[in-house]
């Protein structure tokens, strides 16, 4: 492999990494990013890019072969990813993963509880290198579209006072940013774009609304279409962002809205779904890697051997087991019936120490999208130092990720708990004490199902 060496992405003329960045993405899964140098600057501020913190792989002329552009999150103890790519004829080179391994490694050092990206989720090349190196999906981040028509206005005016929340305010750009702010710090895993950075940054002219717990920034006019640049509702119900997206309808009747894959669905998307907006088909996903305790990644191909003896082996005194836990996974797999198989490897050494699989179960003789969390498994030298709750946190996040309905498990009440597991009176599993068969909805929007409760038939194989 040619000579290829890191730099920071501050020691690069600006139009040398413009020139990469636009052969990088010329040919990407949204579409070719065109974007003109004098328009350089202000992308990286729209970004919170902080060159200083960005790295580039330059080969043995100097040329810029991959780059990766980061942005700073201090009141998280994040850094985020904000953008990362190779030219053409660098891919596969190792540019990107030397990249990766080095920004989670800087982050590590210094000190981050974490470091985060977003990834469109029809990447899947990418979706599995940022896997791989310990990244999970937390949030699903989806674009929304829609044409304001004249009923709206007319639907508006017929809504009854209070059953959506109060008539909308027109607030200052100080007071929209201050309530940014304070969201950011109640918020996890709130996008950086729709933070209070980012719309600090945007060119003069948006405004914003607020309605009781939401409030909504948007820019643009009726004829050149209107752009939501930040939705947030902080009551799960999203009645006040349905409130700002009716309004907003209303007073720009034929206007051409469009919402950027950045909303998430608990925050504002269900508001949008109810006010007629169309999902687009491209849509992201963010992901975190916590720079404390494992590594969380996809089991992999090779992982088999090691993953089979650390089963045995947590399991190996465990007073209700049957020691086939290594054997139900293997039929899982064969079955085609392992839906999520994480591990937990050490920071330093890259060792296995945990395990977790999530199967699909049937309720009352229907499969109503829920999954069964176990086999769990811990290494008995790491057990009780966290690498099973790290698990189950990543696996869940995970889960809700891809609208999975719920999860159901059978283990100790107490420790399930913490993440919200309780037993449910109506979800039964025959010949196991009630208390410890709990169950988790991970869709709010969903009604929890009764029944009798069938796991897959990998777990009563001899």
């Amino acid at each position: 492999m040619p000579e290829l060496r890191l730099v920071p992405t501050d020691q690069i003329a600006p139009e040398v990494l413009h020139a990469a960045f636009g052969r990088a993405f010329a040919d990407y899964v949204a579409g070719p990013f065109q974007l003109p140098l004098a328009q350089w600057p202000g992308f990286l501020l729209r970004q919170g890019v902080d060159l200083a913190l960005g790295r580039a792989v330059l080969d043995a002329h100097g040329a810029v072969r991959a780059f990766a552009l980061v942005a700073p999150r201090p009141t998280l103890e994040r850094w985020r990813l904000a953008t990362m790519g190779a030219v053409p004829d660098a891919r596969g080179s190792g540019a990107a993963v030397r990249l990766l391994q080095d920004f989670v490694q800087r982050g590590r050092e210094a000190g981050l509880a974490a470091v985060e990206l977003e990834v469109f989720a029809q990447n899947e090349r990418a979706l599995r290198l940022y896997r791989r190196h310990g990244f999970v999906e937390h949030h699903a981040l989806q674009g929304w579209q829609r044409v304001a028509e004249v009923a709206d206005a007319r639907q508006a005016l017929a809504v009854p006072p209070g059953s959506i929340g109060s008539a909308a305010s027109t607030v200052s750009t100080d007071a929209a940013l201050a309530w940014l702010r304070e969201a950011e710090t109640r918020v996890a895993d709130l996008p950086l774009q729709v933070g209070a950075g980012v719309v600090a940054a945007l060119p003069s002219g948006w405004t914003a609304w607020r309605q009781g717990s939401a409030q909504l920034v948007f820019s643009g006019d009726a004829a050149a279409g209107l752009v939501v640049r930040s939705l947030i509702d902080l009551d799960p119900a999203q009645h006040d962002a349905e409130g700002l997206l009716r309004a907003l309808l209303a007073v720009h009747p034929g206007a051409r809205i469009s919402v950027p894959a950045l909303q998430r669905p608990d925050l504002g998307g269900a508001a949008l779904r109810r006010c007629g907006f169309a999902p687009e088909a491209l849509h992201q996903f963010i992901m975190r890697c916590a720079l404390a305790g494992p590594l969380i990644r996809d089991e992999a191909p090779g992982d088999r051997p090691a993953v089979a003896a650390l089963i045995a082996a947590a399991f190996r005194d465990h007073p209700f087991s049957r020691q086939d836990e290594a054997q139900i996974l293997q039929r899982l797999d064969e079955r085609g019936a392992l839906r999520l198989s994480l591990v937990a490897c050490d920071p330093e050494s890259g060792e296995l120490v945990g395990h977790v699989a999530f199967s699909p179960v049937r309720i009352a003789g229907q499969d109503p999208g829920w999954l069964g969390l176990g086999p769990l498994a811990v290494r008995p030298d790491r057990q009780r130092q966290g690498v099973g709750r790290a698990l189950v946190a990543a696996g869940l996040a995970r889960l809700r990720a891809a609208e999975v309905a719920g999860c159901v498990l059978l283990g100790d009440p107490d420790y399930y708990a913490h993440f919200g597991f309780r037993a449910e009176p109506g979800l039964v599993l025959p010949g196991v004490p009630a208390s410890h068969f709990q169950a988790l909805r991970l869709d709010a929007a969903q009604p929890l199902p009764a029944g009798v409760v069938g796991y897959d038939e990998a777990f009563g194989g001899d």
